[in-house]
């Protein structure tokens, strides 16, 4: 915690200045920690894998191409701020994509289906013909 106040007070210190001696890249780059200055309650021990994704309720395995996660906070080093990679997730083919996309969206109108406010705005937007996929009317 004594590094992130570090951090904070030294933001703090270049704001009152108003960074008058501080272009806009180095006003920017004060704001960010390095990493050690981030709490190690608040660090990841490494980057989480997800080598699974869902579909129809089975966790199906994957070992095809993966894409990398980033945490929108940037880390100070002394090549510049950097990006910390937090994870990877499977990167599913169009096909495996739409088989999950197409179980999760006939699960989720069968359970909005459950609640009255839900069934009417189901209804509406089909009835009216406002969706191109809720295009049928057998789901009333």
């Amino acid at each position: 915690m004594k590094g992130y106040k570090n951090s904070i007070e030294r933001l703090c210190k270049t704001l009152e200045r108003g960074g008058k001696s501080m272009n806009l890249g180095e006003r920017i780059e004060a704001m960010f920690p390095a990493e050690k200055e981030i709490p190690k309650s608040h660090l990841l021990t490494g980057p989480i894998e997800q080598h699974e994704f869902l579909v129809n309720g089975e966790l199906r395995q994957w070992s095809g191409p993966m894409e990398d996660v980033f945490s929108p906070v940037r880390i100070k080093t002394p090549s510049g701020l950097k990006p910390r990679l937090i994870g990877r997730f499977p990167l599913l083919t169009e096909q495996e994509s739409l088989e999950a996309l197409r179980v999760f969206s006939i699960r989720t109108l069968v359970a909005a289906k459950a609640i009255d406010i839900n069934k009417a705005i189901i209804t509406k937007i089909v009835r009216e013909r406002k969706s191109n996929f809720l295009a049928t009317d057998f789901i009333l």
